[in-house]
């Protein structure tokens, strides 16, 4: 409720809002990113998942404050229920999964990210289901949803890269 209540007051574009809410709309419109004003290609820094996922938003919603932001309040609120799950596989105690969940739920940073329109909280998402999944031996879909994490800003190769290294270690540390 916290994510999605008054998601629409805060009027106008804030913070990189300007460009990846721009940059959504105009995937909805053209399929790619095109400046709004000279209706050139702009210069693509980060990849489209997490553009597309804003614009899934704009599309239900309309292109206002709460179209673009209702995606990022979504995953958010997602996010949090998956911080329970992992805390739940990583402790096995009920108390300390919701200590976790009750965290990442209060917490000012995830709570600003899951309210406006930044590919961050959708970089938590796809890592935080990475992270279940290769708890739960679901190798397939953590490496899916890694690749998903640098679909959505590249950084998501550092955990990527991690996660494989952790993998190697432990391979050689079972076979040796």
């Amino acid at each position: 409720a916290l994510r999605l209540w008054n998601l629409g007051g805060i009027k106008g574009k804030t913070f990189d809002e300007v460009y990846y809410a721009t940059n959504a709309h105009s995937l909805l419109l053209h399929g790619v990113e095109l400046d709004p004003k000279t209706g050139q290609s702009e210069f693509i820094v980060h990849p489209p998942t997490g553009k597309w996922l804003i614009a899934g938003g704009i599309k239900l919603f309309g292109y206002n404050e709460f179209g673009w932001r209702f995606s990022a309040a979504l995953v958010g609120a997602i996010s949090i229920v998956l911080m329970y799950f992992t805390a739940k596989k990583l402790f096995n105690n009920k108390l300390f999964s919701v200590f976790a969940a009750s965290l990442i739920s209060l917490d000012g940073l995830h709570l600003v990210h899951s309210r406006i329109a930044l590919l961050d909280i959708f970089l938590l998402f796809f890592i935080q289901i990475a992270v279940l999944a290769f708890l739960h031996n679901k190798y397939w879909l953590s490496a899916l949803t890694l690749a998903l994490a640098c679909s959505v800003k590249w950084s998501g190769l550092y955990v990527l890269i991690a996660l494989a290294l952790y993998v190697l270690v432990m391979d050689y540390r079972r076979y040796r």
